[in-house]
């Protein structure tokens, strides 16, 4: 099903076509996008005025023409801008990936398409085909703000401002401010994976078993736990800040420090201004049972934990549906409904799901699974540097940036908490 009802409208600023140019427009045309062209920053800002385009990507490989920079910011500068994601296509890039475009002739030709932010925060994130049902058959851009755009889309798709009563004004703010005080400076942590999890969350509330399982509400702690469930991450594990006697450390008495974080966090942003306080408006009983849905997925995170999870799921929900199965009931609604729908099943079903969207990145296509391993590699070699300057205890000396192979951390990683 897609995020909108509308196809997605995208505007080229190409000054001149050529093989780039060629590649995004087929791109479009093959994901069923609505695509304009403009030659001049005039005739962009002329087009976006009138069409308010959802994806604008702006021509920077060739200064001479004209100012991308400066057109980005006349483009901000219009109001009804807020939701457009604004992509450059540069000769030094931070993300390369491969489309096919046409020759004149109808030949087909492999291209690489080039891409960094323009403004702010950057990542990649599986958004430009609007399918909370598809897992891969995306486009992979670089975008300025990844969680807020994207958390528009999906939280529309969901109804989630109709169930809250907020305006989408007021959701607009709080993905704004939530995705600020994620920190942009991490390879990993960054408002890019909360997008991620947020999209992998998405396409598994789509399924089947999860909707027999689950209330609308249960779908809105669902989104809301994914958007916040690293907000404010340091870029340091909880055993490098209990080691090193972090406040948070000292706050959180060395207890799932960095996930009592999040979710205490997420709560303060949330209600100390009205303008993103999303939870104003609906009932006190009902807000005091989506609260602690959010908080108990966000704590469900926490991997000192994972295990226990994984077998309390396993022993109440996925055992006896199989002896449902080996008995011929699976077809039985009732007795597959009365265990998907056991309260402390449904918990359980929340827990596994925001924990699965959080480690998926090793089942997301190669490209992205490479790219996040990079990342949050990244994120482990800085921490071991920082633990050897310090003189603190090395937690994961496999991520010595001199010694590590990353291939075989991921392998290790995978048969120990992904399968």
């Amino acid at each position: 099903m897609k995020l909108y009802e509308d196809q997605l409208q995208v505007l080229l600023v190409f000054a001149k076509d050529d093989a780039q140019s060629h590649s995004f427009c087929w791109a479009c045309e093959r994901a069923g996008f609505r695509c304009n062209v403009a030659r001049t920053p005039e005739a962009a800002l002329e087009s976006f005025q009138e069409k308010n385009h959802d994806l604008i990507i702006i021509d920077h490989r060739h200064s001479r023409y004209f100012d991308a920079e400066a057109l980005c910011r006349s483009i901000r500068s219009i109001s009804c801008s807020h939701n457009t994601v604004i992509v450059a296509v540069v000769k030094r890039f931070e993300w390369q990936g491969v489309y096919y475009a046409k020759k004149k002739n109808g030949d087909s030709v492999q291209q690489n398409v080039k891409m960094t932010p323009v403004i702010g925060q950057g990542g990649c994130v599986c958004v430009c085909d609007g399918q909370v049902s598809s897992w891969s058959s995306s486009l992979t851009v670089f975008i300025s703000r990844p969680l807020t755009y994207l958390g528009l889309k999906i939280f529309s798709r969901f109804g989630v401002c109709e169930f809250l009563s907020c305006p989408e004004a007021t959701l607009r703010s709080w993905l704004q401010i939530i995705e600020t005080n994620y920190h942009s400076s991490n390879s990993y942590h960054n408002s890019t994976h909360a997008a991620d999890v947020l999209h992998a969350t998405a396409y598994f509330l789509r399924k089947e078993r999860v909707k027999q399982s689950l209330d609308p509400i249960d779908e809105v702690a669902a989104l809301i736990a994914a958007a916040v469930h690293d907000v404010d991450h340091p870029g340091r594990t909880n055993s490098f800040l209990c080691n090193a006697g972090s406040e948070l450390a000292i706050l959180y008495n060395d207890t799932a420090v960095l996930e009592s974080h999040h979710a205490a966090l997420a709560f303060q942003i949330t209600t100390r201004d009205d303008k993103c306080n999303i939870f104003k408006n609906i009932e006190r009983n009902e807000y005091r049972t989506l609260r602690q849905a959010v908080i108990d997925m966000v704590l469900a995170t926490e991997m000192t934990k994972h295990f226990e999870h994984v077998n309390k799921f396993v022993n109440s929900i996925n055992k006896p549906l199989a002896t449902l199965e080996e008995n011929g009931d699976n077809g039985d609604e009732d007795s597959v409904k009365s265990i998907l729908t056991a309260p402390e099943n449904r918990i359980l079903v929340k827990r596994m799901l925001i924990k699965c969207a959080d480690i998926s990145n090793p089942c997301r296509p190669l490209e992205l699974c490479i790219e996040w391993a990079g990342r949050i590699s990244e994120e482990y070699f800085a921490q071991t540097d920082e633990e050897k300057q310090q003189g603190l205890p090395v937690v994961m000396p496999v991520f010595d940036r001199n010694t590590c192979s990353i291939p075989k951390s991921q392998i290790s990683f995978i048969d120990l908490l992904v399968t």
